[in-house]
């Protein structure tokens, strides 16, 4: 374990320097309203009025030794940030919550940084399993979770969060796909090291547009058709013990039978 965290620092101090970005963790009151104030700007606060993580809440969640950093650019300003916790102590696994990039700042591979870091962080504390949610309509971060970064997409959960408010998510359902990365795994340090990702082999595939978050704008009414054709073909691939192997920029979601 050892020579993995070394290995999953120097991959994760690699990126932000590929990034222009330093990676750190909060530890003062000013950092939690910082990181805070970021994620308010990233999802606006809509009609509910706050910020999708309160910093109190954030410091909360990072003073008892939770994950909650900050990618921080030459001048110390705060333009991504990433927020996770632990699961139930037998369950070895932790939880990334929330994490985002300004939207001035994206295409840097800031993300990637941040998750590297936060790969790292979890690893040298004995943790080798990560989950996260994310919407399975917006391609990019599809192709981010399962392409880049090597994670398995291991449920569709439907409606999850329920009613949203923020400036992205209010006025649709929050259908979301649940992402689980085995940090330990050879594969996905090989893609941490730079390595090009591999197709895999599959059966088929399940298309979603390629920026749903202009359709949104645009027609909202056909974003929302989009959602219900996408929850549809993913829960009856599901229930035809189909499974998620890939995301092609193409063709989308790449299928494949769940082996016996």
């Amino acid at each position: 374990m050892k020579n993995l965290v070394k290995q999953a620092y120097q991959a994760a101090d690699g990126a932000a320097q590929a990034a222009g970005v330093r990676v750190a963790m909060a530890v003062q009151t000013e950092d939690y309203h910082d990181i805070a104030d970021l994620l308010a700007v990233i999802w606006p606060t809509g009609e509910a009025g706050h910020p999708p993580v309160e910093p109190n809440l954030l410091q909360a969640i990072g003073y008892p030794g939770n994950y909650v950093s900050a990618a921080l650019d030459g001048r110390g300003k705060v333009i991504g940030a990433c927020m996770g916790f632990f699961g139930a102590p037998a369950h070895n696994h932790h939880h990334s919550h929330i994490a985002g990039v300004l939207p001035d700042h994206e295409g840097r591979g800031i993300g990637r940084a941040l998750k590297l870091h936060q790969r790292a962080w979890v690893l040298e504390r004995g943790v080798t399993h990560m989950s996260w949610t994310f919407d399975p309509l917006v391609a990019r971060n599809a192709h981010f979770n399962l392409t880049r970064l090597g994670g398995r997409a291991a449920a569709f959960l439907e409606n999850f969060y329920g009613h949203m408010s923020d400036g992205r998510n209010a006025g649709q359902e929050s259908d979301r796909i649940m992402v689980e990365w085995e940090l330990d795994s050879p594969a996905v340090q090989a893609l941490a090291d730079g390595a090009a990702p591999v197709e895999p082999d599959h059966v088929g595939s399940i298309a979603v547009p390629a920026d749903i978050e202009a359709i949104r704008q645009a027609d909202p009414e056909q974003a929302v058709k989009w959602r219900i054709a996408l929850r549809e073909e993913l829960q009856d691939a599901f229930d035809q013990d189909l499974q998620i192997v890939g995301f092609d920029r193409h063709d989308g979601y790449l299928l494949a039978r769940t082996p016996a």
